[in-house]
């Protein structure tokens, strides 16, 4: 099975809060679709929020506590990403796509640090050929609202199924060289042999988004890569025709993570 995922930043845009990348989401919706058409691989997708994140006051902090404010602020929060979620689904229905959508907080429980996940309904839903689509969300906890990424989605995820690849649309073309001046370049190839000294220079990153640095995100695809025995692709999710490439199998595009072992 795939692991596909849309980063926040590319279905949502810079200048406002609550603002849908419109044009990226149809067309995301649309490469996807032709890909499945000839494909029909199975396929489980994962997005994140960007600026719906932001509304109702600032960004998402790691935990939400259960005073009154922070009981707002978890309602606003999760009613914001269900509305991004449903532009989401609405192009990828529009493409035909047998989509199931999943509020993550259902089926995701917190305990003691602890993530589960509902496997079972997820197993179902693979083998009756539907794409699952979950998204960043705030779970409850026994300490208020805590909030679980796409990246902290997938984490969890893996070890529950076949993965045979998992692909990370993004907002640039790759792990950046040097995160303070991305116009050095990018990775092209991360592994055992690199990959400390790419977190290293990632590790003063300016470039932090919702969900925390960069580094950290690294960190979870690689260690996933490594864990599940597969590669890992992050690509450019704003421009034409990348993803559908990479859907194809071309691996040259952005930086590939490998975790699979010959």
């Amino acid at each position: 099975m795939l692991l596909l995922e849309f980063d926040g930043d590319v279905i949502t845009t810079r200048e406002n809060p609550f603002s849908p990348n419109d044009k990226n989401i149809c067309r995301l919706a649309k490469e996807l679709a032709d890909y499945w058409k000839l494909s029909k691989e199975r396929i489980l997708l994962i997005h994140g929020g960007g600026n719906f994140t932001h509304v109702g006051g600032g960004q998402f902090s790691k935990s939400l506590q259960t005073d009154s404010e922070g009981k707002k602020q978890v309602s606003i929060k999760t009613w914001s990403m269900r509305k991004l979620n449903d532009r989401v689904l609405e192009n990828l229905v529009d493409n035909n796509l047998p989509v199931f959508p999943l509020q993550t907080s259902s089926i995701v429980t917190i305990t003691n640090n602890l993530t589960a996940i509902n496997y079972a309904l997820l197993k179902k839903l693979v083998d009756l050929d539907y794409i699952p689509v979950l998204y960043g969300d705030i779970i409850p906890t026994e300490f208020g609202g805590q909030v679980v990424s796409e990246a902290k989605i997938t984490e969890s995820i893996y070890e529950y199924f076949p993965i045979n690849r998992i692909i990370v649309c993004s907002s640039m073309d790759g792990v950046p060289i040097n995160a303070q001046n991305p116009s050095m370049g990018f990775v092209s190839k991360i592994n055992s042999e690199n990959i400390n000294q790419v977190l290293d220079n990632l590790g003063n990153s300016s470039l932090v988004n919702i969900k925390g640095a960069l580094q950290e995100k690294l960190k979870i695809f690689y260690n996933v890569a490594v864990r599940a025995g597969v590669n890992a692709q992050i690509i450019n999710g704003t421009k034409a025709d990348m993803l559908y490439q990479c859907l194809c199998g071309n691996e040259s595009l952005g930086t590939l993570i490998v975790g699979q072992t010959k």
